[in-house]
């Protein structure tokens, strides 16, 4: 989902910085083929210049990805350190939006310490996976002020069992007067 949206809002021209915040994962640099150099090294004192670490896909060329580079065994420590706040400040003031791709948010604390930096928090519930229990405690969150402005965006729906939105679609769309 972060992947989708950075592309989209830079095919709109706007310049975006998609940070791969699951440090013990890397999914998105992953997804992306990404070198081996990233945050987690820029983070550790190995590297030291962050435009050097900046991927940049030559089909969006206003589209900037920071990998996670090398795995680290501290990833607590480097996203709650105070370099990471300097980079997110830093990198505000370069991009129109600035998007980190997270680890669920239940498992660890590494998504808790991002959302201190958020403008918003998109949180990805998966239909058929993610526990309906779960939303009353979602809510508490939300006024105990732990999310700011927090989206829930339901993924993965397979529409061929929503029959009432299938019979709808079909009956509007598909008649012929």
């Amino acid at each position: 989902v972060s992947i989708n949206l950075a592309v989209v809002m830079a095919l709109k021209g706007w310049r975006v910085l998609l940070i791969d915040g699951d440090l013990r994962r890397a999914s998105a640099s992953r997804s992306l083929h990404c070198p081996c150099v990233g945050i987690a090294d820029y983070l550790g004192g190995k590297e030291v210049d962050l435009e050097s670490l900046k991927v940049v896909k030559k089909d969006y060329p206003t589209l900037h990805i920071l990998p996670v580079g090398t795995i680290p065994p501290n990833p607590t420590e480097l996203l709650s350190s105070e370099g990471m706040k300097e980079l997110i400040d830093r990198v505000r003031r370069e991009y129109d939006y600035v998007i980190v791709d997270c680890p669920p948010s239940d498992n660890l604390a590494d998504s808790n310490l991002m959302e201190r930096y958020a403008d918003r928090t998109l949180y990805i519930v998966r239909a058929g996976v993610a526990e309906r229990s779960r939303i009353p405690e979602l809510e508490a969150e939300v006024e105990s002020g732990r999310y700011k402005h927090l989206s829930i965006i339901l993924n993965a729906v397979d529409l061929r069992r929503l029959h009432a939105y299938k019979d709808y679609y079909y009956y509007y769309y598909g008649r012929q007067d």
